[in-house]
C-alpha cells in the first residue's frame, strides 16, 4: 500500500497519450506471447481489440465529455468564462478478481491505469496465471511519444500490486479494503456481498 501510494504522483504526471502508447506496445506483445496462447479464445482476442489506442481514446472522450485532455491539465470551460476543469485520479483502486474469469479484471485494470490510478489486485486462490503473464509483458518496454517523452513499463508496474490472502483473513481484508479510494469486485453474489461489508 505504501509503495504504490508513493507512485501516485508519478503516474498523475504522465501524459495520457504516453500511457495509451505503452498499452499499445504491450498489446503487440500480447498478440505474440506463447505464454498467453491458452487464453486467445477465452477473452484475449477481445482484450486485444478493446484496448486498441483509438478505442481507449474514445472510451476516455465518452467518459469526459469529449475532453480526455482534462486528464493531463486544466482545460478552459466553454460554459463558464474564466473557469477551467481538470480530471484527477481517485487514488488507490482495489480489485477483487474472480478466478473463473481470468482476463476480466484486465479491462478494469487498464481503465484504472489510463485514468492514472494506482492499483492493488487481490487474486483468488485458483488464479490461472493469466494476470501475471499479461503484466509481465510490460517489463522491459519503453514507449516514446512523437514529442520525445518516454514512459517505462517497468516503472508503470510499480503502480500495481498483485496480492493473495485467504478469504478468512479478515484483518488483512479490512486493511486492503480501507486503504482503497475505489473498490471493484468480480464474482458471485456471496463474494460481492462479503467484500461490500468490509471497511
Amino acid at each position: 500500500i505504501t509503495a504504490i501510494s508513493a507512485k501516485q504522483k508519478w503516474l498523475t504526471e504522465k501524459p495520457t497519450e504516453a500511457i495509451i502508447g505503452l498499452i499499445d506496445l504491450v498489446r503487440e506483445r500480447w498478440k505474440n506471447d506463447p505464454a498467453l496462447d491458452a487464453y486467445r479464445n477465452n477473452g484475449l482476442n477481445f482484450l486485444l481489440e478493446w484496448c486498441e489506442p483509438n478505442r481507449l481514446r474514445t472510451l476516455l472522450d465518452t467518459a469526459l465529455n469529449g475532453k480526455r485532455a482534462h486528464l493531463d491539465s486544466f482545460q478552459v470551460r466553454s460554459d463558464i468564462p474564466g473557469s477551467s476543469l481538470r480530471a484527477l485520479p481517485r487514488g488507490i483502486v482495489a480489485h477483487w478478481l474472480s478466478g473463473n474469469v481470468p482476463l476480466l479484471g484486465m479491462f478494469a485494470l487498464l481503465q484504472s491505469i489510463v485514468t492514472k490510478n494506482v492499483n492493488m489486485l487481490k487474486v483468488s486462490a485458483d488464479e490461472s496465471q493469466a494476470l501475471p503473464a499479461l503484466l509481465q509483458c510490460f517489463s522491459g518496454l519503453t514507449y516514446k511519444t512523437p514529442g520525445g517523452y518516454e514512459l517505462s513499463g517497468d516503472e508503470l508496474l510499480k503502480t500495481i500490486a498483485v496480492v493473495y490472502f485467504d478469504r478468512h483473513q479478515q484483518d488483512i481484508a479490512n486493511t486492503f479494503s480501507s486503504s482503497a479510494d475505489v473498490r471493484i469486485m468480480w464474482g458471485g453474489r456471496e463474494a460481492v456481498e462479503s467484500v461490500s461489508q468490509l471497511a
